[in-house]
């Protein structure tokens, strides 16, 4: 299970679906570099 207090992982709540984004329950958890990559290169993570 993430560590929800780790500066390593950032939250990010979405109401819309979009799919520069995969999301699970409106709620995604990224590490800081793969947030990076995804506005960078548009592409999707993989949980």
């Amino acid at each position: 299970m993430h560590n929800y207090a780790s500066f390593d992982y950032i939250l990010i709540k979405m109401t819309i679906f979009s799919n520069n984004y995969f999301y699970l329950d409106n709620v995604i958890f990224l590490r800081k570099k793969d947030f990076k990559k995804i506005k960078d290169e548009n592409s999707m993570i993989k949980m």
